[in-house]
This record gives structure tokens, sequence and C-alpha cells, in this order.
């Protein structure tokens, strides 16, 4: 449900800056017939006019190819999981959030002295707003395979709604050197380069992350309540000035 509050969220904000720039359109239009005079040269009025017309027409179809996108995108995304309730998450080949809610509530009965790690890639609304949903899936891969390799053995990687991956981090350390240990493997930016049709576009890759410690102690429903949290407000959020553990 978060998930498809989160594509049509997406899909109004991309509508709303359609529209926004259209009305900006439509202003200059209109400042462009405010220039035709009442009475005066008729070679003039005509140039003028036809610049009028040009304008409603090119807008018209901009307005519609931009529509024919978003619908587009909507229809590409419901015809997959937009989550990732199923077993295997389809964009990122990783084990999904059911596999993740599991592991928590197995690590809070086994009493492991282990981290669960709630991390999003940051600006992942705006990416897919302006880039698509193909890309914003591409960088999601991208951002998997570099997580994988800050794993240890014994560590878990799931990826669970919108831009948010979990992780289960086998810690026996305190909170404190698990925070130092991913400012050091996740907290550093990167880049990666996109191909957009005819053109490549190097976009720059950040992320940040909540680190919640897991013992015999821990409620795994109260654990998972704030994973969610933490998708909820990094979902729709701006980037932090620099990634940090908290």
């Amino acid at each position: 449900m978060q998930s498809a509050t989160l594509l049509l969220t997406e899909s109004l904000s991309k509508t709303s800056d359609h529209i926004a720039r259209s009305a900006g359109n439509l202003e200059s239009i209109a400042g462009e017939l405010e220039k035709i005079p009442e009475a005066g040269d008729l070679a003039e009025f005509s140039v003028l006019l036809q610049r009028c017309l040009t304008a409603l027409r090119d807008e018209a179809v901009r307005h519609k190819t931009q529509h024919s996108a978003i619908q587009s995108d909507l229809a590409r995304a419901g015809e997959k999981p937009h989550g990732s309730l199923t077993e295997i998450d389809p964009v990122t080949g990783l084990p999904g959030e059911i596999a993740g809610a599991k592991a928590v509530r197995d690590a809070c009965a086994r009493g492991d002295s282990s981290f669960a790690v709630a991390f999003a890639a940051d600006r992942m609304q705006t990416l897919n707003l302006r880039y698509g949903f193909k890309a914003g899936d591409e960088i999601l891969l991208v951002l998997a395979e570099r997580i994988k390799q800050s794993l240890q053995p014994g560590d878990l990687l799931f990826r669970w709604r919108g831009p948010c991956f979990l992780l289960l981090l086998n810690r026996a350390m305190p909170e404190s050197r698990v925070t130092v240990e991913l400012n050091k493997t996740l907290g550093s930016k990167f880049t990666h380069m996109l191909t957009m049709g005819t053109r490549e576009v190097v976009v720059q890759i950040t992320g940040s992350w909540s680190t919640l410690p897991l013992s015999a102690q821990s409620d795994a429903d109260d654990v998972l309540r704030r994973v969610d949290e933490f998708v909820v407000l990094r979902a729709g959020a701006a980037p932090p000035a620099a990634a940090t553990g908290g």
C-alpha cells in the first residue's frame, strides 16, 4: 500500500510540474497577444497571431506527449510488484520485505548481538521524476551491489519498500562502533552514469540510514514499525547535508 501511495505521489508531482510549466508557457503566449495593437499594421498583427497559434499547438503536443509518458510509467509500474513483498525483489534480485521481517523476528528471538539498519537512497523521488522509473531501478540495483560489497560474513541484505533497504548486521560491538563502520562503508558519495537515449548523464548517489540494536529484549514488531517509519520519512524527504548514522 505504501509503495502504491509513493508511486501515485510521484505521478501527481510530475503532473503538477507539467501543469506549472504549461501555465508559464500560456502566460508567455498571453503576453505575446497583448502586444497585438488594437489598430496597427496588418502584417504585424498576422505575424504575432501566427506566433501565438504556433506556440499553442506546440504546447498542446508537449502536454499530450508528457501525459502519455506518465501513463506509460504507471502502466509499466503496475505490471510488476512495486514493493518488495515478493520472495525475491525483481529490481535488485535481493530477498524482499517478508524475508527481511522474518529475519528480524528470528534475530530477536535468538537474542543475537546484531543490528537492523534501514538504509535509503537519497533523492530517489526527484531522480524518478527527472529520468524515469527505469533509471531509478538501475540506480537501486547499483546501490544494492555497492551495499553487498560492504557486508561481512553472516550479514544479510533485503530490499524494503520505496528507495529503502534493510541490512541485518551480525556485530557484537557497541552501536557507536557500528556507526563508525557505516560512515566508512555507506557514508561516502559516489557517481553513476545513466544512458538516456543518445546522451549520458552522471548522477550523484548518497544515502542515509537508521541503526536499530537487536537483542533478546527487543520487540520485533517495534523494530519493524521503526523501520517503516524511517521508510515513510525518507521516501519523501530531501537529502541531508551529509549521510550520517542515527
